[in-house]
């Protein structure tokens, strides 16, 4: 039985209220009082509406204004720009870059509405005073974001906010129809955050007040004291959404890591109820989907929240079983799997958990599985806890069905490494997942990213990729820079076979920084879809790029010897080969990938092995390298007998014998012998014992 009362039927309307409201208790100084020694900030407004070449816009100068005043009275220094000019914009640029780089921890701000178009993958937002007949003309005649970004990173200040409301239809007559909105922000300045009022290809409106939508929406959240600024731009997104039906969803790009509060960090409780901290009510750190518990059930999940935040997690763990100890709550038992997933020191296979109180800076996952002072265990089984509550009369509330699923797509996802003691098949613990996950997803509160994207990865599993995709694009639009959900959806399109759209998006997992971790995972995997596709160009591209921004890496000549066996071109396939080992003698592991490729045919296996038998006569001197490569003689030879590439007869047989007891020999005359090498001989002759003709 699913409970829907008073049920929440927005998604990003919600999502709001799921962020901890903890940054509290700091400072109680009014919101615009700032501290004398905090950081300049300084604001650069822009509102274009008033066009003579081009349709008019009702509400920026009213935007610019607005936002304007709202800036100042949180401290920027503040220049409002109303139906500029191209050469009055560029001037505003330079002035506000040089304002910025007077000092190192100054704050910026630039906020534009008005027309915006895109060509050629670069944005321009236009001036007023111009004439622009050909999509040519935009280079001289409009302002390039790209422009606005670049002076930024010339100030070199400590961080810089762009907020764009110009994403509406393009006006002029030489316009595509594919041209809508703005392109997504390419490389931007370290400690910048680019907001757009819509994602990336899409429109935004232009409002029906004094307002276009996005401003509307900001100017509710701007000013609000103790709010951070990704924070507020959270909001300001989860509004528009709400507002416009989701025909509008910001899009954010951020390089900032750190930490800012417009309106100073104080008692949010204090500007929006006037009491002091210690009367705020039992319920102010109530999580979302929790309204309608009981009202000791609302304490208690309240109690716990603010405490996890803290990393109480122990005292947060003994705040829910105070209140529930005959585990009957369904509401408790959802908050419970939510301190048990996230803040447990170490568990015993999901159905028991150690939780601490951390010391301040210390975090759950770094501790985790020491021998921390002060963990206590505690047996915690949710899954005979729901069962039950299932079984009875209890109602089943929706947050009760989100965390469930989480809990369930965790015995799901590690099941190999704790099957033997599970109380559950891996099956059932993957159809109860998605039972769960789908519950929560009909009541409209599957709304947090983690949650997404495990719901995400059954969904894979299952084979529904394009669910899996639309999900993943929900994700995307709301978090740009999302790196686990746009390779996932990278991987959802080439299991869809929409293979353009894969490469798209490994395209931008590496276009940050191509020589990134995240950009040589999208290289690799990109060259393995366009291998196992066919796609010749593409493979090029991608080696080609493994191979320039990571040269000591061998995965690029793994890759191509992959392709040259993949069509029978034995003789290019031994020249990778050599070249690989020679570039890379003592990589174990290219070595038994290389083998591996070649075991496609029964040629392949043969060619590989006259490989090993030649780098063996070459490497009589090198003992380290003899020990591994006689050992990969005999393993290759018995996959040989076990697949029946070989026969399985006594020479065989004493022939991996003979370079078992060689490698045998080698190893145990190094200095620092392979203890893990000794282990393996000694398996492969237990299995040699099988295949002994009788």
């Amino acid at each position: 039985m699913i409970y829907t009362s008073t049920m929440r039927r927005l998604r990003l309307a919600l999502i709001i209220l799921i962020v901890f409201p903890f940054l509290i208790f700091i400072s109680t100084f009014p919101i615009c009082a700032q501290d004398v020694s905090a950081p300049p900030r300084f604001a650069l407004v822009l509102g274009n509406g008033n066009y003579s070449g081009t349709s008019k816009l009702a509400n920026p100068a009213n935007d610019a204004s607005d936002i304007g005043n709202a800036l100042t009275q949180l401290g920027f220094s503040v220049e409002v720009l109303s139906d500029a000019g191209l050469e009055d914009m560029e001037k505003a640029v330079l002035g506000f870059r040089d304002r910025l780089a007077g000092s190192a921890d100054s704050v910026g701000l630039f906020f534009y509405a008005g027309h915006g178009v895109q060509s050629g993958g670069e944005n321009y937002l236009i001036p007023v005073d111009v004439q622009i007949p050909s999509e040519s003309l935009l280079r001289t005649r409009a302002v390039s974001l790209h422009f606005v970004l670049e002076s930024l990173r010339e100030a070199n200040n400590k961080l810089n906010m762009v907020i764009l409301d110009a994403c509406r239809d393009n006006p002029f007559a030489w316009a595509r129809s594919g041209n809508r909105g703005l392109s997504i922000v390419g490389a931007q300045p370290p400690g910048s955050i680019v907001v757009y009022s819509t994602s990336a290809g899409s429109t935004a409106q232009d409002g029906t007040g004094r307002n276009g939508t996005f401003t509307e929406v900001l100017l509710d959240h701007l000013t609000q004291p103790g709010l951070e600024i990704s924070e507020i731009f959270r909001r300001t997104g989860a509004g528009v959404q709400e507002k416009t039906s989701g025909a509008q969803i910001p899009a954010i790009y951020s390089q900032f890591f750190g930490s800012f509060y417009p309106g100073g960090i104080q008692a949010v409780v204090t500007s929006v109820t006037g009491k002091d901290p210690e009367e705020l009510p039992d319920t102010f750190f109530l999580p979302a989907f929790f309204e309608d518990a009981p009202g000791y059930a609302k304490k208690a999940v309240a109690a716990a929240e603010e405490l996890s935040y803290y990393g109480q997690w122990l005292s947060a763990w003994y705040s829910l079983t105070d209140a529930d100890p005959l585990e009957e709550d369904p509401f408790i038992l959802a908050q419970k799997i939510n301190i048990a997933l996230n803040g447990y020191i170490e568990h015993d296979n999901y159905r028991g958990f150690a939780f601490a109180d951390l010391a301040e800076g210390e975090d759950a996952e770094a501790v985790r599985y020491s021998d921390y002072s002060g963990s206590e265990f505690f047996h915690f089984d949710p899954h005979a806890q729901f069962v039950a509550m299932e079984s009875s009369s209890v109602a089943v509330p929706p947050i009760l069905s989100l965390a469930m699923g989480d809990y369930y797509h965790t015995l799901w996802f590690n099941y190999a490494d704790f099957s033997e003691d599970w109380v559950t098949s891996q099956e059932e613990a993957f159809d109860l997942a998605m039972r769960c996950y789908q519950a929560a997803e009909e009541a409209y509160i599957l709304v947090n990213t983690k949650s997404m994207l495990r719901y995400a990865q059954l969904l894979t599993h299952s084979g529904q990729y394009k669910k899996t995709i639309a999900l993943l694009l929900e994700i995307i639009d709301w978090e740009p820079e999302n790196i686990q959900a746009r390779t996932a959806l990278a991987e959802a399109y080439a299991l869809d076979m929409n293979l353009d759209e894969a490469f798209y998006h490994y395209g931008i997992l590496a276009s940050s920084d191509p020589r990134s971790e995240d950009a040589y995972d999208a290289y690799s995997k990109a060259a393995e879809l366009a291998l196992l596709n066919g796609r010749s160009q593409e493979f090029e591209n991608y080696l080609r790029s493994l191979e320039y921004y990571f040269p000591d890496d061998w995965l690029s000549v793994l890759l191509r010897h992959k392709k040259a066996v993949s069509i029978n071109d034995w003789a290019t396939a031994r020249v990778l080969a050599d070249a690989g080992l020679n570039k890379f003698p003592d990589d174990v592991f290219l070595l038994d990938s290389l083998l591996g490729s070649w075991l496609v045919t029964a040629e392949g296996y043969f060619k590989g092995f006259d490989f090993l038998d030649d780098k063996i006569l070459k490497t009589r001197e090198n003992s380290k390298r003899l020990v591994t490569l006689l050992f990969y003689r005999a393993a290759y030879r018995f996959y040989g007998i076990r697949t029946n590439f070989l026969e399985t007869t006594l020479v065989q047989l004493q022939l991996i014998e003979d370079d078992l007891a060689k490698t045998e020999v080698l190893n145990a005359g190094l200095g620092d012998g392979d203890a893990d090498l000794a282990a393996n001989i000694k398996l492969m002759r237990q299995e040699l014992e099988a295949f002994a003709p009788r």
